[in-house]
């Protein structure tokens, strides 16, 4: 499994965001992988990742990381105000919760740090990084 562990969590964190309707209606339902052209604000990104092992001799654990990226425009909030109650929401569904992964036990997802940072062309663009530990069945 673990040429797709990434991918399997990354899906496992989408399923988690798609299925709470308040979140959802944060971003007006634009929750992505890859960004369309022309998306409009705001939205949601599950993006870059990374895979380190955690192996004993007997058993197979993952070590992941996930960067999460939200987008909002000055022209819809003055300052932060767009992105932060999007972080808070998508922390709260994430942070220390659960998630089903197929092919393995779940461990633990943490929030490994946010920042919100002042982009080119008054975009304000949040970045979270969530570390999940899963063991292989």
């Amino acid at each position: 499994m673990s040429t797709v562990a990434i991918f399997e969590i990354q899906k496992a964190m989408y399923t988690v965001l798609a299925a709470d309707a308040p979140f959802m209606a944060l971003i007006g339902s634009r929750l992505y992988d890859d960004i369309p052209d022309n998306t409009i604000f705001p939205y949601y990104q599950i993006g870059e990742a990374t895979e380190a092992p955690l192996d004993t001799f007997s058993t197979i654990v993952h070590d992941d990381t996930v960067t999460h990226h939200i987008f909002e425009s000055r022209k819809n909030y003055e300052g932060t105000g767009g992105v932060v109650p999007i972080m808070t929401a998508a922390n709260a569904l994430l942070d220390r919760q659960s998630l089903t992964i197929t092919g393995g036990s779940h461990i633990q997802t943490r929030r490994e740090f946010h920042t919100v940072i002042r982009d080119p062309g008054g975009i304000y663009h949040g970045v979270m990084r969530f570390r999940v530990n899963f063991q292989e069945t």
